[in-house]
């Protein structure tokens, strides 16, 4: 099977990276790299003065370019195409480190047409929002329950303004309704670019449900993809900076130990790369094998993320240590994104336990 992208996909692919790279440019770190939850809400008047991350106007705008609805049939609404273009929308919010629940935003559109929803259209368009919740232990330390009742504690990223929030837990993939939960508190994030508000769901009915696992494998993979472009974005950042960065009168990509460190991240991402959009192929075709291969793109794309991020940081010597430089971003989002939709050591008992491709 080819797993290069067409020429269709690779046009979607060089869209959205350019309106991503327009819209939030790395190097704008008076804008984006803010301190504090409150300090980062993704619409509304920052406390400390200036534009938000991104403003209803804009997150409209990404969604009447089709993003959230990408992979929806054109009878839901959709745009028609599936999880191997969404795929690649994913890949480039991982390069350029993009703030916004955008995958929340995809599961929440999906989730919402299967149910026939109301607002399936308005979370299509982006003119009503969703956020990501990440179930954790309640103060009482009971077990999250996420289901047909969802009673839990959540984490959620982007809640300011969002109208529903998806929660993926194992094979269950839930949209409750923002309304039907209690705020505890803001929570000062790890990723000063995705604000963090704790609230709890008390045997809350879910909008829309899907118990299959085939949305919590469609929202794996999309994770995956973000931490697979993430992976190669710190493995072009830390080859360009061996080109030009100089000692002792040459580049320092022409020492063992730099060109051997790239060498293995351009692995580690060409690896992470290729097993996400396989997994993105293979659950489009329906394959049996979807469940397997969807838990194997998720382990090596975080395994990829995390060490490439920190490598990157590593190979930008002192400089990369500062606040100044964007290499931190992508430590901060990898860290992040290790523990979205489960964590990796989650991720990796599922794997084992899956049923392995035949032959």
């Amino acid at each position: 099977m080819d797993l290069l992208p067409t020429d269709e996909q690779a046009e979607i692919a060089s869209t959205v990276h350019n309106a991503l790279e327009a819209a939030f440019p790395l190097n704008d770190r008076d804008r984006f790299d803010v301190i504090g939850a409150q300090e980062t809400l993704l619409s509304g008047e920052r406390p400390g003065g200036g534009d938000p991350l991104i403003d209803d106007a804009r997150w409209a705008g990404f969604g009447e370019l089709g993003w959230f609805s990408l992979g929806l049939a054109e009878a839901d609404g959709g745009v028609g195409y599936g999880l191997a273009e969404e795929v690649l929308l994913a890949e480039e919010l991982g390069r350029q480190v993009a703030p916004g629940p955008f995958v929340a935003q995809i599961v929440a559109s999906r989730l919402a047409a299967a149910a026939q929803l109301d607002a399936a259209a308005d979370l299509a368009a982006g003119t009503l929002r969703a956020a990501w919740g990440e179930p954790v232990v309640s103060t009482e330390g009971s077990p999250a329950v996420i289901g047909d009742r969802t009673t839990a504690d959540l984490l959620v990223q982007h809640a300011e303004g969002a109208a529903w929030i998806v929660v993926v837990s194992g094979d269950e993939a839930v949209l409750i309704s923002s309304e039907d939960v209690e705020v505890l508190a803001d929570v000062a994030p790890l990723d000063p670019s995705t604000p963090l508000r704790r609230v709890r769901a008390n045997a809350v009915i879910p909008g829309a449900s899907d118990p299959s696992g085939a949305t919590a494998r469609w929202a794996t993979t999309l994770v995956s993809a973000q931490m697979a472009g993430l992976a190669e974005a710190t493995c072009a950042m830390s080859v360009e900076y061996a080109k030009e960065r100089e000692q002792f009168g040459q580049p320092i990509g022409s020492f063992q130990a730099v060109k051997h460190r790239c060498a293995d991240m351009a692995a580690r991402a060409e690896a992470a790369i290729t097993q996400t959009r396989w997994a993105a192929l293979t659950v489009d075709a329906s394959g049996p094998d979807g469940a397997f291969e969807v838990e194997a793109a998720r382990v090596m794309a975080t395994r990829a993320a995390l060490t490439n991020s920190e490598v990157n940081v590593q190979n930008h010597g002192g400089i990369g240590f500062t606040w100044e430089h964007p290499a931190h971003r992508y430590v901060t989002r990898a860290r992040l994104l290790e523990l979205t939709g489960g964590s990796l050591a989650d991720h990796q008992a599922k794997l084992l336990t899956a049923p392995t491709p035949a032959g």
